[in-house]
């Protein structure tokens, strides 16, 4: 069976050993591959359709993953407006979120207030507070 998972959450499942984790006790009797854009798992169907019932398992674990991993969790940016996965950002103690990296909008207010953060003790404040 197949199915189609964002290119985020594939990522996550190349970063580390998944196989076991997903597969559990019926390691032996299937196996899974990771295509461009979908996770395929083939089982041997045994008697008693036992391949329905690791292929169910074995998604449900996935699906179980991907929601504690919050993978599935979008947000706003609340500079750039861009949409967001929840680990790819921060969110400041008033719950606004604001995207990370080098690049994000994170990174951009904090760049130019780097040489004050390593020579002083400071703070950042959240800007959507300092607009009001």
């Amino acid at each position: 069976e197949e199915r189609q998972y964002s290119s985020r959450v594939l990522s996550k499942l190349r970063e580390q050993a998944f196989d076991s984790d997903i597969l559990g006790q019926f390691s032996h009797s299937a196996k899974v591959e990771l295509r461009d854009d979908t996770v395929q798992i083939c089982a041997v169907n045994q008697p008693k359709n036992t391949g329905k019932l690791i292929l169910s398992s074995a998604f449900g674990k996935l699906n179980f993953w991907v929601k504690q991993e919050k993978l599935d969790m979008f947000v706003d940016c609340c500079v750039c407006f861009g949409s967001f996965n929840y680990d790819e950002g921060i969110v400041c103690p008033e719950g606004h979120f604001y995207c990370g990296g080098d690049d994000g909008c994170l990174g951009n207010m904090v760049k130019p207030n780097f040489s004050t953060f390593s020579t002083k003790r400071t703070t950042q404040s959240c800007a959507q507070s300092a607009n009001r």
